[in-house]
This record gives C-alpha cells, sequence and structure tokens, in this order.
C-alpha cells in the first residue's frame, strides 16, 4: 500500500502556511511544515531549531512528531537529502500510523523532485498562486520587517550576502523570481508527470467553499474550513507565515486588500508585460468576488489588467 503524500508547491508568501492549517482540519493529515529545510544538506537550521516554535505549540524537545525526527538528522548528518526525506516520512507514519496523510508545504519545486523520488508513496500536488502585485508588495512588507538584517550583513566580513540580498529586494527582481518559480513548478510537476492542482490564493480568501470543494474532490477528503486552527489538529509547521501563532487572526481566512492602494507594483508591471501576460492567464477563470477586487477601478497598465 502506498502511503499517501500532499506537496504544497508555491512561491514563498502565496499562502501555503494558511493552506496547509485548512487540509489539516481532516483528521488524517499530519502537516510537516516545510521539512525540506531539515533534509537539504545546505540548510543548517537543524542546528538552530531551538529559536523557532512549532504551530502545534510544543517546544523541539517536547514535540512528538519533530523532537525524534531532529535527533535523528543530527545524528547522522552525512546521509543524503533522500534519505532525510525519507526518515522524516517514516517517522509521521511511525507516530500516526501508516493510514495518515502528510501535507508537506515545502513549497520549491526542488524539493518536489527529491519527493518524488521516494518509492511507494501517493503523491499529490497543489499548485497555490497568488497574485504577482500581492506578492511583490508582501515581499516589501517583509523586507521592511527585516531591514536590520541587510545592514548587518553588508557592513561587516559577509558583504556579498549582503549584496544579494539587496539585489533580492529589488521590484524587478521580486516580479522576475515570482514568474520563474511559478514556471518551473508547472514544468517540474509535468516532468514528474504527477497529479496535480492549480488553485489561486485570492480564490481560497473570497471564494472559498467553492475551492475548498475542488481541494476536497482532489484529494477526496472532506475538507472543513469551520474547524481550522481547533485543537486536535495534527500541524507541526516551524516555518510558514507568522500569524500561525496567533490565534484570534489565523481562525479565519482574511485578504490583504492593501496592495490595491499601492504604487509599487506600477513599475514593474510595466517593464515586465510578460509577467503580467503569465499573471493574466493564470485568472482566467474569473469568480465574481475576485472579479470584482481586480477590476475595480485600477488604473490600466500595458498586458496587465
Amino acid at each position: 500500500m502506498n502511503q499517501k503524500v500532499t506537496f504544497i508547491a508555491s512561491c514563498a508568501y502565496s499562502g501555503s502556511t494558511i493552506l496547509e492549517l485548512l487540509l489539516t482540519t481532516h483528521p488524517e493529515c499530519i502537516g510537516i511544515g516545510e521539512a525540506y529545510q531539515f533534509a537539504d544538506t545546505r540548510n543548517p537550521v537543524v542546528d538552530r531549531v531551538e529559536q523557532y516554535s512549532f504551530t502545534c505549540g510544543a517546544t523541539t524537545e517536547r514535540c512528538d512528531l519533530w523532537g525524534p525526527i531532529i535527533r535523528d538528522l543530527r545524528n547522522h548528518r552525512k546521509w543524503h537529502v533522500d534519505q532525510k526525506y525519507a526518515n522524516i516520512l517514516q517517522h509521521v507514519y511511525n507516530t500516526y500510523g501508516t493510514d495518515s496523510i502528510v501535507i508537506d508545504s515545502s513549497k520549491r519545486p526542488d524539493a518536489l523532485e527529491f519527493l518524488a523520488r521516494i518509492p511507494n508513496i501517493e503523491l499529490n500536488v497543489i499548485h497555490i498562486i497568488r497574485d504577482v502585485r500581492a506578492y511583490l508588495i508582501s515581499m516589501i512588507k517583509n523586507y521592511h520587517r527585516n531591514w536590520h538584517r541587510l545592514g548587518g550583513t553588508v557592513s561587516h566580513r559577509y558583504w556579498m550576502a549582503g549584496l544579494r540580498n539587496a539585489i533580492k529586494r529589488n521590484r524587478l527582481v521580486i516580479f522576475q523570481n515570482w514568474y520563474r518559480t511559478n514556471k518551473q513548478i508547472s514544468r517540474m510537476v509535468k516532468r514528474l508527470n504527477v497529479r496535480c492542482l492549480a488553485i489561486n490564493y485570492e480564490d481560497l480568501c473570497l471564494d472559498t467553499d467553492p475551492t475548498v470543494n475542488r481541494l476536497s474532490r482532489f484529494l477526496e477528503l472532506d475538507i472543513r474550513p469551520d474547524l481550522m486552527f481547533a485543537n486536535g489538529t495534527h500541524n507541526h509547521n516551524m516555518f510558514g507565515n507568522r500569524l500561525r501563532r496567533n490565534p484570534e487572526r489565523r481562525s479565519r481566512l482574511k485578504f490583504d486588500y492593501d496592495w490595491i492602494m499601492r504604487p509599487e507594483w506600477h513599475f514593474p508591471a510595466m517593464l515586465m508585460p510578460h509577467v503580467m501576460t503569465y499573471n493574466r492567464t493564470r485568472y482566467q477563470d474569473l469568480r465574481s468576488p475576485k472579479d470584482r477586487l481586480l477590476h475595480s477601478g485600477l488604473p490600466e497598465y500595458p498586458e496587465g489588467l
């Protein structure tokens, strides 16, 4: 019997955390967050997990899932990525049973490729895409919250890393990264020939019931938005959106309209029509709430709206 894994693929700040929390309303779904960060041999996060907190509320030592996994990974640092990934999944099945459905929100296309190599798993992919304009504003907000990291790295001996971080904050680079990442995910899904459902973040927030019904049919599960964040759900995400630790703000799907009033996306939208064309084609099947949002008196830009 193949063990079931659902992989959430997306750019950062595109709703992967909220989607994982939504899927784990089903009792068989176990959210493991961005597992690839632990499996990636280049990532030192396994040595500094104490500074993070899990969505389940437990510390690293007390988490019934990640506690044993992290101890294993520290004792087997030379394992290949495939071995680490397989070990993480095996811990999930040992802890919660072989009927469990693992929800992995690692997002990255290379993580999906490694996961697809593991034998005896039934892999489904949900590709969640956020409007590039809203994505840009979210990235800008995040960089402003963490501006101190840029200054510290530029002014010391790691100035090259700081320079790369500064380039990443350029609006044109953010636009292009959104385009490239979503295209890579689509190509990866096609190459691996895995089942995939593409949804829009805006639909999830503004047209929730039909979108949840699509998710339920695709995964053959009864997903209950009214049970989101209820006690007893198995979600062990260490990273993800910081609002996952705020019980009041995470208790509902809330759409951020801030990008409509902000001008930062206007310039890259004019200079990068190929990105806006791709953004537009992702939204051909507009539903009424989103249609009102995306076409509500916004200024016209080439190939944009």
